[in-house]
């Protein structure tokens, strides 16, 4: 079904006559997706037992789908955990997403474990630094994080004592 889909090309309105629904993350997202021309993953869906928390955990979904995500994520204010775990994410993601989460004091958990994190880890580090950190948990297990930057984000750590 989805080949079939995905011969047609659609027709994406332009967000400015659309209604405030036609303009909800949700839909911010889809259409940013489908203009990418990449799997439509509805995977803003949050679950109606827990709407604080997108787990997209070991979906495989790749850098260009989270970059959709981290552009929509600032109108989601309720939103507090963000597990990303095993995406096939690289610092072509990971970079924009350290950063948009670093400007939202609402993300108090982030898990990007099994990704690829490389220079992105600097804007992390710098983040963890910061006093204005919201960062309770964060989990990076099986990330590619060399000693070096393991070792900075510790120090990091010790300076931020809130």
């Amino acid at each position: 079904m989805f080949q079939q889909i995905s011969k047609q090309k659609l027709s994406i309105p332009d967000s400015a006559i659309l209604t405030s629904a036609g303009r909800s993350p949700r839909s911010e997202f889809l259409r940013e997706v489908v203009e990418k021309e990449l799997t439509p993953w509805p995977i803003l869906a949050r679950s109606i037992n827990n709407p604080k928390v997108i787990n997209l955990n070991g979906k495989g979904l790749g850098d260009a789908v989270i970059l959709a995500l981290t552009n929509v994520l600032e109108k989601l204010p309720s939103l507090d955990t963000l597990l990303l775990s095993d995406n096939r994410l690289t610092d072509d993601s990971l970079h924009g997403l350290c950063n948009k989460v670093c400007s939202m004091p609402n993300i108090t958990n982030l898990d990007i474990s099994n990704n690829k994190i490389d220079e992105s880890s600097k804007s992390i580090l710098e983040y963890l630094k910061n006093e204005t950190c919201a960062l309770h948990t964060l989990v990076m297990e099986h990330s590619d994080v060399d000693d070096f930057e393991c070792g900075d984000m510790m120090l990091s750590l010790g300076v931020n004592t809130r």
